[in-house]
C-alpha cells in the first residue's frame, strides 16, 4: 500500500528524525538502549517468531533422575549446580549462570526440592517427646519394620507388655548392669496393693532409616528416655546426633551428583538474577 506522505518532503523528514531517534544506541555498562516517547506502548513480539530466541524457564523436577537428565540435555559450559542446607534441601541447576567472561541471564533453572523421607519425618517428628505407655506401645507396632536393634519381634513384646500393665502403678526405675533399665510396677486393684512385678526397657535402641525419600538406610541410635510421675509412667527417645547423620547424607548426595556431572557442587542459593 503506497502512503499518501510519500511524496511530501516535511513529513519524510519528520519520520526520518522520530526513526534516528529510536535507534538503539550504546548505554553505561555496553547495554543497548532506546528512547521511547511518552505514551508510545512497546509490544513484544517474540511470540511470533517460529522458535523462542533463548532457553530460560524453571523446571520443577520430582526425582533426583529427572533432574540429572534435564542437566545432561541443557548443561552448558557456564552451568553450575547449586545445594541449599537444611531445613529445606533442594539441588538448583542454573543452566545459563555467569562464569568468568561468560555471563549469563540465570533464567534457565531446574530445581529438584529434596524431600525427607517418610521415615524421617515419622522418628525427627516425635524425637525428646514423652508420651503415655500406650501411645508409646502404639507407636512401636506402627514402626516396627524400622528397628534394627533390638529388632522388631523384641521391640513387639515391649509394646506389647507396655499396653498389658497400661493400668499398675510404677513405683522406682533401675539401670541394670547390661545398659538396660528395670521399671517396677505394682497392680492396683481396688485400692489395695497387688501383684508386683519389673519390666525391662533398653537404654538405646537402633533403627535403619532412609534419610532423604530413595536414599540409602543410615543406622540411627535412639536413647530411650522415661519418667515415672507419681504411678504414671510417659516414654519417649531422644535422636542421637540426627544432624550429623543429615549433614552425612548430603555430602553422600553431592558426591553421587559431581560424579554424574562432572561439576563441582556449590553449598547455597544461585544469584538472584
Amino acid at each position: 500500500m503506497t502512503s499518501p506522505f510519500q511524496n511530501d518532503p516535511p513529513i519524510q523528514a519528520l519520520i526520518g528524525l522520530v526513526a534516528g531517534a529510536l535507534d538503539p544506541f550504546t548505554g553505561p555498562h555496553g547495554a543497548p538502549m532506546t528512547a521511547i516517547p511518552e505514551g508510545w506502548e512497546l509490544k513484544d513480539l517474540a511470540h511470533l517468531q517460529p522458535a523462542p530466541a533463548r532457553r530460560k524457564g524453571h523446571i520443577q523436577a520430582d526425582t533426583q533422575e529427572s533432574f540429572l537428565a534435564i542437566w545432561a540435555d541443557e548443561a552448558l559450559d557456564q552451568s553450575r549446580i547449586y545445594l541449599s542446607s537444611p531445613p529445606r534441601v533442594s539441588l538448583t541447576a542454573v543452566f545459563n549462570d555467569s562464569k568468568g567472561d561468560a555471563l549469563g541471564w540465570r533464567d534457565h533453572l531446574c530445581t529438584y526440592s529434596m524431600p525427607f523421607s517418610d521415615e524421617w519425618d515419622t522418628w525427627t517428628k516425635e524425637d525428646a517427646k514423652l508420651m503415655s505407655q500406650v501411645e508409646f506401645a502404639h507407636f512401636v507396632e506402627k514402626n516396627l519394620p524400622d528397628f534394627v536393634s533390638p529388632d522388631g519381634a523384641s521391640m513387639m513384646e515391649l509394646a506389647q507388655s507396655l499396653e498389658a500393665n497400661k493400668g499398675v502403678a510404677f513405683k522406682s526405675g533401675v539401670r541394670l548392669g547390661n545398659g538396660a533399665h528395670q521399671l517396677r510396677f505394682e497392680e492396683t486393684i481396688e485400692a489395695r496393693a497387688g501383684a508386683k512385678g519389673d519390666m525391662n526397657v533398653p537404654e538405646i535402641f537402633k533403627i535403619g532409616i532412609p534419610v532423604f525419600r530413595g536414599g540409602s538406610l543410615y543406622e540411627v541410635a535412639c536413647r530411650l528416655r522415661y519418667r515415672i510421675n507419681g504411678p504414671t509412667l510417659v516414654l519417649g527417645y531422644e535422636i542421637d546426633r540426627g544432624h550429623k547423620i543429615v549433614e552425612h547424607a548430603l555430602k553422600k548426595l553431592a558426591d553421587q551428583i559431581e560424579e554424574a556431572t562432572s561439576r563441582k557442587i556449590i553449598y547455597g542459593a544461585p544469584a538472584s538474577k
